[in-house]
């Protein structure tokens, strides 16, 4: 689909960056496509893979505690010790920087997440007071393992991404603690945020189209980064919300054209 997109784009712009038999290759095993018109897309293709590991085997390990367990407390329990075992793991890759087959350290690391998803699924945090005493304690931590180890997590907590590290790990539970201390606020069906929710993953590639335009647009723009940050954000969201749109009413159409080649052939069979 990405590689039909750069075909599209060079059939209207005459710009074929990217168009190329090693790129289409490399498309198939998500890797990092070179000189592409839309490096942002591929630059987010990292979680793809990824995400084609956790979910399967995270819905396995669910489904065989579904299946074993006789009640709600047991249940509990034995997530609660496959999170322990998935844990342990993590950490034994992280100080022997060695990995399990199959289970690399990326894989191991976004299981925490796919479980503590399914802890978290019916908790919010109630009040503001306890979400700011819980991302100051993270914050602290961060700093504390940061110096530790002797990182830069002002300046490189990009790179602690991959492999992702112990760092990296309570960065990503800062998000997840506004999430439930939202999730404590009513919000209605028709908030934005729960359209962003519902179509999750046009949102996903269309945000990498638009990231990759800021590519083009933000070497330009010479404001002090206070000025510029703001704004650039502010026109990949816009773009990303265009794109999601046009994406949407185009899937819509062409649902409607395979229904109807669907019925008329049907119709035709049956004649």
């Amino acid at each position: 689909f990405y590689f039909g997109i750069l075909i599209v784009i060079g059939l209207g712009s005459g710009r074929w960056d990217g168009v190329t038999a090693s790129n289409l290759y490399q498309s198939f095993f998500f890797m990092c496509s070179k000189n592409t018109l839309l490096p942002g897309v591929y630059y987010s293709s990292w979680f793809l893979p990824t995400y084609f590991t956790v979910i399967p085997i995270g819905s396995l390990l669910l489904w065989l505690v579904q299946n074993s367990a006789e009640d709600k407390q047991q249940r509990n329990r034995t997530l609660r010790e496959i999170f322990a075992v998935v844990f342990l793991g993590l950490l034994y890759t992280w100080v022997s920087g060695k990995t399990f087959a199959f289970l690399p350290t990326t894989t191991l690391f976004y299981l925490i997440f796919f479980l503590l998803g399914v802890f978290c699924k019916n908790y919010k945090i109630e009040h503001l007071r306890t979400a700011v005493i819980l991302l100051t304690l993270d914050v602290c931590l961060i700093k504390g393992f940061g110096r530790y180890f002797g990182w830069d997590i002002s300046a490189s907590m990009q790179a602690m991404k991959f492999p992702p590290n112990v760092v990296w790990l309570l960065y990503s539970l800062i998000m997840i603690i506004i999430a439930l201390w939202v999730r404590g606020i009513p919000v209605g069906e028709e908030n934005p945020f729960c359209k962003i929710g519902r179509n999750s993953l046009w949102f996903y590639f269309c945000q990498g189209i638009s990231g990759s335009a800021l590519y083009y647009i933000a070497p330009r723009v010479t404001w002090p980064w206070y000025f510029k940050l703001p704004v650039m954000y502010a026109i990949n969201l816009a773009l990303a919300i265009v794109l999601v749109f046009v994406v949407e009413r185009l899937w819509i159409g062409a649902d409607k054209l395979q229904k109807h080649l669907s019925a008329s052939w049907f119709q035709y069979w049956n004649q």
